[in-house]
């Protein structure tokens, strides 16, 4: 059902190659228990919760999960990864690896667009390993740490081949309207890096005219004959 595949969606992002080195609270979880993690405290995940708070639904949905990529305990209390299922030898090659088949995509509309229809959205080009929204803090509300939607996104896609054939889409469009932009997060990064370089440079040359302009050093004495 629908249901199943979005909460056996979730749940194995959390259990991913992408997520869950950078997901400490996880890790720490994992530790405790030679990797099973207890319903209780995997109902604490928001996301997850959102999509079903009833653990029996969760774990049925994961026993008939076609990629057998999570475990559940005999008790039905608590889940883990597969343990056929090993996490890669080398983090950086696996970090390389997934640049390789990551976009960045700019022109989602910013005050109405959710993490749903995001992930219903690219699911239509192909099988996705992460999905994930630009935010910035908005700092005009002062009483509460408030982070708000740029209008963009990086997609990671299963494979190469996936990205690629989305890559080669002339126009893509979200809700009826094409997007203004998608390149691959290693140019948008590169981009990224070029324009904090001229800035760094710009701040430079504004400074050493300052500098020129001053008549004499600082601390310098004036003797007066």
């Amino acid at each position: 059902s629908d249901l199943e595949e979005k909460i056996v969606r979730q749940v194995e992002y959390y259990f991913s190659d992408y997520n869950l080195p950078r997901d400490k609270f996880l890790r720490e979880e994992i530790k405790k228990d030679e990797g099973w993690v207890s319903m209780e405290t995997m109902l604490k995940f928001n996301r997850l919760a959102s999509i079903s708070n009833q653990a029996k639904v969760i774990t049925d949905a994961l026993k008939k999960a076609p990629s057998q990529f999570m475990e559940v305990s005999g008790d039905g209390s608590k889940i883990r990864r597969s343990e056929a299922k090993p996490l890669p030898e080398d983090p950086e090659e696996f970090r390389r690896e997934v640049a390789d088949r990551t976009v960045y995509c700019k022109g989602f509309p910013a005050d109405v667009t959710t993490m749903a229809e995001l992930l219903e959205f690219f699911s239509k080009y192909g099988s996705t390993d992460d999905v994930r929204m630009r935010k910035y803090l908005d700092k005009t509300k002062e009483e509460e740490k408030t982070y708000m939607f740029t209008g963009s996104a990086f997609v990671t896609f299963k494979d190469r081949a996936q990205a690629e054939a989305f890559m080669a889409m002339d126009t893509v469009e979200f809700k009826g309207k094409p997007l203004t932009e998608k390149i691959w997060v290693k140019d948008w990064l590169a981009r990224k890096l070029e324009k904090k370089e001229k800035r760094k440079e710009d701040k430079k040359g504004k400074e050493q005219k300052k500098d020129d302009r001053k008549p004499f050093p600082k601390g310098a004495v004036l003797k007066l004959t």
